[in-house]
Parts: structure tokens; C-alpha cells; sequence
């Protein structure tokens, strides 16, 4: 099991930061602490003490946040081997929710442990941090997506993320992504109403451009859905090669 979980965890960081043996079975060594949460449910609530990171290790989880009305604006998708809110500590309490999209297993890893092994790795520690700010890169690019980019355009977007995100993780398999994903979450990911939404995927599908079926994404014309996205993946900071 802690072979798998570290291969999945270590290949991330690898993606972006080289890794002696000693970093990567330290790696390893964080996840202690799994939990398996069912799709739907909450993997850390708003209000919660911010007193531990989460690693992804399998699924796909979301970051949102909540009106008092029950709107939602879902934040980012988290993939498996992302690690989320190391070194939060500095914050008392987190302000907003990670809700499992899929079946997920998360590593729970108290923000000591994290601590502990940044300081005796200090490449680590520079990983870590790194994992943070790509983090705020997206969030960027997904204020754009809410607030310039057009209906189509930021589908068109999202689309190119994930595809990029997946297939840097060996996750997409022939040139298809997997893609859980319900209306609803798409929608509160881009900030449009389901019919919105719905009315924006069959312009993509009848632009030639995406085929969508059975929870999978095939991208039909990369080249064309990446020019309507004005999509440049420097801001993920991941390197198919490295990967």
C-alpha cells in the first residue's frame, strides 16, 4: 500500500523537483493516515483547524466555498498526488471546504510531520512550498475564467486543464481523460447556470472539437479548443517530460 501511495505522491513532486532516494521514502514516510471518502462527502469543513495538510492519492477532490443560501463556488479540482494546505498552520481556522467529487483516499498528515520533514530536507521543504504557489497559479487562471473569459472560452479552458493535469499524471489512457464530473460542479467551477453550462458543451461537441461519454473526455482538436481558451500551460508549472 505505502509503495503505491508514495509512487503516486512522489511522481507529482518529481514533476517539478528531482528527488534523491532519501527525499522520496521521505515522502513516503508522511502518509501514515488514510482515509477513504465516499463521493459527495467532506474530506475538511470550513471552521475546522487548519492543523494538517491533505494528500490526494486517489480521485478527484474539490475546494469551495458556500453561500448562506447554499450557493457554491467550487475553487479547483485537486488530482491525485496533490498536496493541499502544507504549512496552512500560520492560519488558525480554514475558511473553506474540500469535498470529495469522486471516491477519493486521502493521506491526513499533521502539519508537525510536514514541518519536521522540510526542515531536515530543505529541497523538500522548497517542493512544498512550490506545490503551494502552482496552486495560487490556477487560482489565477480561474479568475480569469469567472471574470474575462467567455462562457465557451472557459469551459474551453478547464478542459485544457484537466486534460494537461491528467495526462502529466499518466491518468489518461489513449487519449482519453477521465471526466467524473457533474453539470452542477462544471457550473459552480465556471460561475454559468447548468442550462448555461449545458447549452456551452454542445456548442464544444458541435464545434467538432470534444466528444463527452460515459464519465469520459475525449479532446478531438487540441490544437483549435486551446486557441478558443487562449490556453498556455506554463501556469501549471508541470512538465510532461519530467513526469
Amino acid at each position: 500500500m505505502r509503495n503505491a501511495v508514495h509512487s503516486t505522491f512522489a511522481a507529482k513532486i518529481a514533476a517539478h523537483t528531482p528527488l534523491s532516494d532519501a527525499e522520496s521514502a521521505a515522502l513516503g514516510a508522511l502518509v501514515t493516515r488514510i482515509q477513504i471518502v465516499p463521493a459527495g462527502d467532506t474530506v475538511a469543513a470550513a471552521g475546522e483547524p487548519l492543523d494538517v495538510a491533505t494528500i490526494v492519492l486517489e480521485g478527484i477532490v474539490a475546494r469551495s466555498k458556500l453561500l448562506p443560501d447554499g450557493r457554491r463556488q467550487i475553487l479547483s479540482f485537486l488530482l491525485p498526488g496533490d498536496l493541499v494546505d502544507a504549512f496552512a498552520s500560520v492560519l488558525r481556522r480554514r475558511d473553506d471546504n474540500l469535498e470529495a467529487i469522486t471516491a477519493a483516499k486521502v493521506a491526513v498528515v499533521p502539519q508537525t510531520r510536514v514541518a519536521a520533514v522540510a526542515a531536515e530536507f530543505p529541497r523538500l521543504h522548497e517542493a512544498f512550498l512550490r506545490e503551494a504557489f502552482i496552486e495560487t497559479s490556477i487560482a489565477r487562471e480561474w479568475v480569469l475564467n469567472v471574470g474575462q473569459r467567455t462562457a465557451d472560452e472557459s469551459l474551453a479552458h478547464l478542459l485544457c486543464e484537466l486534460s494537461w493535469r491528467m495526462e502529466t499524471l499518466g491518468l489518461a489512457r489513449g487519449g482519453v481523460v477521465p471526466f467524473p464530473f457533474k453539470q452542477q460542479q462544471l457550473a459552480d467551477a465556471l460561475g454559468l447556470s447548468t442550462i448555461h453550462l449545458n447549452r456551452v458543451l454542445r456548442n464544444l461537441r458541435g464545434s467538432g472539437l470534444i466528444h463527452l461519454e460515459a464519465r469520459a473526455l475525449t479532446v478531438l482538436d487540441a490544437e483549435a479548443l486551446r486557441r478558443m481558451a487562449h490556453f498556455n500551460p506554463e501556469y501549471l508549472h508541470l512538465s510532461r517530460e519530467a513526469a
